[in-house]
Parts: structure tokens; sequence; C-alpha cells
């Protein structure tokens, strides 16, 4: 009888032979290699779990994801189908999956899509028995803040007192700071046993919930190892993960990704026709890259959802499958902080020449215009520059992104710097390349976790360029808010017929109906949730409007319910929606709707796109008063490659996210979205008309920044408000201050055109930065004057400049404001 061992080495030899590598020398090479290791380790039987998991995910018609992390770096995981990425065609290293010198155990994170992931849990459970099964939790710590609002509570310290400390405080802000802060002074001078107890406090358990992936599985029960804890339906282990790890129990990461839900609906989309269609393992199709990579043509499109993504796809021009993994690396925020994104930018049309340390770097940075983008860039550094192997290669870069080990690191470099005198590059040179991937180590990317995800991105546009309809219903299905509502305008921008949903033909969620029509689906009503579906798809067909009433349940039901699906048309085909809706509101009169009226009301319970854009009904005095500034833009005729500039754009909020000291929004005017920051200050001020949510007409004031395609919000205007004619506003829209401010002719007097605030990182003293205009012209100022009242855009200063070069002013006094 053959042991695992033997039978993996055939399945492999065989997958080797069916994917045509077999002649290939150094597949053949890196095939012996790691069999070797991974019998040498005793993780043979590891590698059949995984792929048994897999192998059933594919039998039960799950889609997984084409690989994750760091097992893409795994001929063998490749070969036995746990991932679809070939590791010698994109450079990528076994030793970063499993390292020869060390005896961590492998761990192959599984992507599933999201609604079909828990029969995976269940499929665990009746392979390997309940008992031997459990989930691992999660554990929450105390952090300064969450600490502080506990405290505060069971000293019943008022909750207003406590908002106003801790709203400005992000989540891990170290204790050290939070002191810095002179609220927390004043309000733990006031509190003392708080200032007492919080130190104490901090980064104990505070409570424990269950890891959304992470499952152990035992040989016997798991109650012979560890504690159990019944959290829910789970049994869960009372380790967490690391612990569990080091104890050297079989781990198991089952992640949960929604985009693969969306791919896998519209493959069904696409093969209702009888086709067999197949997503495409080679990313080479031009097309793809031509008609949208390269014109940032992403909504939708997996990682480039953002703006931020879409920017950088704007700015590089992916024309490859090898650009679209490197601006997935790029755009995360430690490569863009560093100046490292803008340079690969540059250096990528020819703006920068590109420049290596030493020639021996050339080979390795090539592809990434001299720039180290990835993790294995940094091991292959140390190994063929340095002569250290892969093993400490890996060691080197776990060190260095963790940022543990300073002394072992140390080590390390005088072992490198050895190793590249022995190569031929000098003692300084060798230092200098140390301290370049030991900063570049720090937010270095995991090259097999970018190929595999850039795969999905690519998925995604092939979808969208071959199989638009079938795609963004797909999206529309899984995709609420600001995506849903683009969908449909993509839709029907191509020619589609998008139906808004129907009683007797919707299903729950937006499909694809026998006339090829895309159908919006029940679900996707507001306040219409899947009990209430479910009960009018077991009732269907209705004939009538009082059929509908007649037989449903009104507790399933309900009144609000059904007034919803008036509004979103859903019982079209029974009469007019006023007189539909007057049956249900019977404590209202009576009366006929205006378009207007009929279109908001339909807009606020389903996020799509009106055959006549909702902004057009607003015709408010502050959109005349802009002509004198002039005059408004539209979205969609934004040149994002221009410098950066002020304008007034209108449009209605379509999505909002507001964070701890700023929010981001979208808002649309019918020509297209925009993306825009809403700094802390204009946060405050307009709170009220932010936590309203979506669906708000607005005018609003902004700076364009080119280099990250988002507008900064300066001022807004509530369009359901008219204007007073002397308010500020009205005055800073119609050009009255500054023509005001002109007339004075006076030095040390200007218009305050838009102001943000920030903490100076000496004293965390607060200071602002303006942008004024007089009789001069526009320029820049920064003012660290403690003020009894906010500086804002309109308002007019006399200000004192300090002499430092006349950057800092001091404040003397509001003209007007």
């Amino acid at each position: 009888m053959e042991d695992n061992y033997t039978i993996m080495e055939k399945l492999c030899q065989k997958a080797l032979k069916e994917k045509k590598l077999h002649k290939k020398q150094d597949y053949k090479d890196r095939l012996e290699y790691e069999l070797q290791i991974i019998k040498d380790k005793d993780f043979v039987d590891y590698f059949f779990i995984v792929k048994d998991v897999v192998d059933a995910a594919r039998e039960k018609g799950i889609m997984l994801g084409p690989g994750r992390g760091s097992s893409g770096g795994s001929l063998i995981a490749y070969l036995l189908d746990i991932t679809q990425i070939d590791p010698l065609k994109f450079g990528l290293y076994f030793e970063r999956f499993i390292n020869p010198a060390r005896h961590d155990n492998p761990d192959a994170d599984l992507d599933f899509q999201s609604s079909r992931r828990d029969e995976m849990f269940e499929y665990l459970e009746e392979k390997y028995g309940k008992e031997c099964v459990a989930r691992i939790p999660s554990i929450v710590k105390f952090k300064p803040k969450s600490a502080l609002r506990d405290l505060a509570r069971i000293e019943g310290i008022p909750i207003q007192e406590v908002n106003l400390l801790t709203k400005n405080i992000p989540d891990n802000l170290p204790l050290e700071h939070v002191l810095k802060l002179k609220e927390a002074s004043i309000f733990l001078n006031k509190y003392p046993r708080v200032a007492k107890i919080l130190p104490q406090l901090l980064d104990k358990i505070r409570h424990t919930g269950v890891h959304a992936a992470a499952c152990v599985i035992t040989p016997i029960s798991v109650d012979n190892f560890f504690p159990l804890e019944k959290k829910g339906r789970f049994f869960c282990a009372s380790f967490d993960k690391d612990a569990l790890e080091d104890l050297g129990f079989l781990k198991l990461d089952l992640l949960s990704l929604k985009t693969l839900d969306v791919i896998d609906e519209a493959i069904k989309n696409i093969n209702k026709n009888g086709y067999k269609t197949k997503l495409p393992l080679e990313p080479d199709d031009p097309e793809i890259y031509n008609h949208i990579f390269i014109p940032a043509y992403t909504n939708g499109v997996f990682q480039f959802e953002t703006t931020n993504l879409t920017d950088y796809a704007r700015k590089v021009k992916i024309d490859s499958f090898k650009l679209l993994t490197d601006t997935t690396s790029i755009a995360r925020p430690g490569t863009a902080a560093s100046g490292d994104a803008a340079k690969y930018i540059d250096r990528r049309h020819g703006k920068e020449s590109v420049q290596y340390i030493h020639p021996s770097l050339e080979p390795i940075l090539h592809d990434t215009y001299g720039i180290i983008v990835y993790q294995e860039q940094i091991m292959r550094i140390v190994n063929e520059v340095g002569g250290l192997p892969l093993s400490d290669a890996e060691i080197i870069r776990k060190l260095i992104s963790k940022s543990k080990g300073i002394s072992a690191l140390e080590n390390y470099r005088n072992k490198f710097v050895e190793g590249a005198q022995n190569n031929g590059v000098s003692k300084d040179l060798a230092n200098k390349i140390w301290d370049s991937i030991k900063e570049a180590g720090n937010y270095s990317f995991n090259l097999s976790h970018a190929v595999a995800y850039s795969l999905i991105s690519y998925w995604c546009a092939w979808l969208k360029r071959y199989y638009p309809r079938e795609f963004l219903a797909a999206l529309m299905r899984f995709e609420e808010g600001g995506m849903f509502a683009a969908a449909t305008e993509e839709l029907k921008l191509m020619g589609y017929k998008v139906l808004d949903p129907d009683v007797n033909t919707s299903d729950n969620r937006t499909s694809i109906n026998e006339s090829g029509d895309v159908l919006i689906g029940l679900e996707d009503v507001d306040q219409v949730g899947s009990a209430a579906v479910e009960e009018i798809k077991r009732l269907r067909p209705f004939k009538s409007f009082d059929d509908f009433l007649d037989r449903v349940e009104a507790r399933k039901v309900n009144s609000r319910s059904i007034k919803h699906l008036i509004f979103a048309g859903a019982f079209e085909a029974f009469g007019e929606k006023e007189k539909l809706y007057y049956r249900i509101a019977t404590d209202e009169k009576p009366r006929k709707w205006t378009d207007k009226e009929e279109i908001m009301k339909k807009y606020a319970v389903i996020k799509t796109s009106p055959r006549q854009p909702i902004i057009n009904f607003f015709d408010h005095t502050a959109i005349q008063a802009t002509k004198n500034n002039g005059g408004l833009t539209d979205i969609g005729a934004v040149d994002w490659e221009s410098a950066s500039e002020e304008v007034y754009i209108k449009g209605i909020i379509t999505e909002i996210d507001i964070k701890i000291g700023y929010a981001i929004m979208d808002i649309n005017d019918g020509t297209g979205t925009a993306n825009v920051l809403i700094p802390k200050e204009s946060l405050d001020k307009y709170r009220e008309i932010f936590e309203e949510g979506t669906g708000t007409p607005i005018l609003i004031k902004a700076h364009k920044r080119a280099e990250n395609s988002r507008f900064y919000l300066d001022m807004l205007i509530d369009l359901r408000n008219e204007l007073e004619s002397d308010s500020k506003e009205y005055r800073y829209l119609t050009g009255e201050t500054y023509k005001y401010i002109t007339e004075q002719g006076r030095s040390g007097e200007a218009l305050v055109v838009s102001s943000s605030y920030f903490l100076s990182k000496q004293n965390q003293n607060r200071g602002t930065r303006l942008t004024l205009i007089n009789q001069d012209g526009m320029f820049n100022r920064m003012c660290f004057d403690s003020l009894q009242q906010d500086i804002e855009a309109g308002d007019i200063i006399k200000f004192q400049e300090s002499g430092y070069e006349q950057v800092f002013i001091k404040f003397i006094d509001f003209i007007y404001s």
C-alpha cells in the first residue's frame, strides 16, 4: 500500500505532464526541492487536508479564489489545484510559504464566495466529526479609547463628557499620545480614579468573539487538548490562533470574499443560455487592458472599486498583468507615503531616470523601475547580492516587516555586507543596499498575494469587457449603495433595460429575466426584508393590488414595506402610484404627485439611476449665485490630469462614510460620481446633513486634487433650504465678499478661501492652514493662534505676518464673519 508521500509525488508528476511542464528542468528541480522539504517536515498530510477542502468546495459548486497569501509560492500547491498560480512564471518563492530553516506550520489561506463559506465549516464537521473541529476566538484587548469609555460608564461620568474626549481619539492611539492631548489632561485631572486605573487596563482582555475565518482540527475530541466555550452555535477554543499555531495544532483559515459571489453569479448568468464559459487563467488579453484598465473604466472591478486604485490605474496606464499587479501593490498606504509610488509612476512614463545603488540590483529591480515593491525582491537581493540562503532571506524579510528582533536583524546586516563584498560590492554600498531593503521592508508587499488577487481583478475586468450585462447585474445582486447605482447607470448607458422591481416576477435581488432585461429585486427596496419577500414569492402571482392586500400576511409584509414597494414601482401593473399609495396611507389627503416627488420617493427607497438626474429638480439661488464665480462644473467633464483648481459642484449624496476626524462621500450629478474628502472642521460643521445618510441634494465648493482624483470639501450648502441674501455663504457665492475686500485695498486684510485644522507634531498646538485672497491675489499661510471662533471660508480677517519668510501669520480680528 502506497504511503501519502508517494501518492503526492505521483499526483504532482501527473499534473506536471497535464500542464505540459514535465520537460522543463526548472520545474522538475523545483518539484523535487519542495517534495523533499515537505517530506522532511512531515507536512504531507497537511497538503492533503487542504486539497480535500478545495476539492470538496469545487464538487459543491462553490467559487474559490485562485490563491491567497504566500501559498502561491508553492509549485506543489499549484499542481494539486490548491492554487491557480504558477509560481515559477511569476518568480514566487516557496520559502515565503514554508521556510526550511524554521519549524512553523504552513498556513494556506483559502478564499470562498461569501454566501456559501459556512458550508465549508459544515463540511469539516461532517468529515472529521463535530467533536474534532472548533472555531478559534478573536481576542479584543483594552485600548485607551475603549478603556476610557468603560471606566467612565462604571464611574457614572456623564456620557457627553466622555464623547467630547473620545470622539477625536483614534482607536489604536497609544496612551502616551492620548495623555498629551489637552482634553485628556483636563478629564483625567477631574477624575483621578480613572487616571489611576486606566494604565492597568491597557492590553488586558476586554472580551472575546469568534474569529471570522479560523478553525482548528484535532485527531481526537478537541476537549482533550483545551477547554471550550460555547459562542452562539459554535464551540470555541480557549486559545487564540497564534497560541494554537505555537502549540502545533492544525489551523485552517476559510475566508470569504464577496467578489467571488459576483463572479460566480456572472458566470451563471452567462451560462443560462447554454454557454460553458470558463474564467481565463492567462491574463494577457490586450482588449482588457485597452478598454478597462487604461481608461480606468474600473467600477465594480475587484480592488479598483476605490477612488484611490482607480486613480492609480489612470496614472500608471495599465497595459499588462505585470503592471496590474504592480499597481495594486504601490497604491498601498506605506508605499504611497514613502514617495516610492510617485517615483514608480514617473519612471514608468520616463519623467524620471531609473537608478540603482549598484548594478547587481538591476536584474532584480528592473521590472519595477529600480524600486523595491515586493518582499520577494528583498529576499532575492539578500540571496543573490548578499549571498545568504533563501531560508535566511525569509527570516530577514519577516524580521523587517514585523519590526521585531532588532538585534537579530543587525546581526544579519553583518552577514549580508560580508556576502555582498564577496560578490564585488563595496562595504559602503552594501550598507546602503541593506538600509534600502530595511526601509522598504516596512511597506513592501507579498508578491504571491498580489499576483493571486490581481488575477481576480483581471477576471472582473474580463467579465465587464465581454459580458457587461451579466457582470453588472451580478454586481447589483451583491452590492448596495453607490456601487448599485453606478452599475444601473452603466447598464443604461450601454443600452440595456433595467426594470423596476415587480411583485410578480422579481427575485430577492437583481437578476436577468427571460427577455434578457435586468430586473431589480424586491430586497433591493429599502425596508423590504427577506421574510416579506418570501411571503410575496410564496403567494404570487397576484391579479391586482386588492388581491395582494387580501392574501399577504400583514405581520410579514407590513404597510411600510408596501409603501416602499409602491414608491419603487413594484405594483406598476396595477395602477398609478399615487392611487395605490393613498389606499394604504388613509390618514393622508390624496393628491397628484409632481415628477420631482415621484422620482425623489423612488430614489429614497432604491438607489437607481433615474430617467432624469434628481439634482436637476433643484433650481436654487445658491446654484444661480455660482455664476459669479465661473458657474458649476459637471463631474463627468472633470479633467483629472490638469492642475489643482477650485470648483462648484451640485449633486446628490450617494455614499457617506463617517470616520474618526473626517468623512468620505460620493456625490452624483447625473454626469458622473465624485469622491469628496470631508475634513474634520467641515464634518463638525455639516454633521447633521451627513448623518442623514444618502439622498440629500447639495452644492459644494471644493478643491480638485489631481494627484488622487478626489475633491476636498471647503463649503457645503443644503439645496433643500433657501439662503438668506445677507448670509456669509450667499455673499461668498456671489463674490460680494471679494468685492468688499478689494475695495478696502488695505494690506493685512484678506478673504478666507479655505481653511483646515491640524495638530502640530511638536507640541500638539492647533494650527490652521489658510488659503487667502486679497487685491494682490491668492496665497497660503499658516496660523497657530488660539481662536475662540474658527476661521472659515468666507470670513474676512485682519492679520499680521510674523516674518518667517512670510509663512506664519498672527490673527488679529474678524472684519466680517
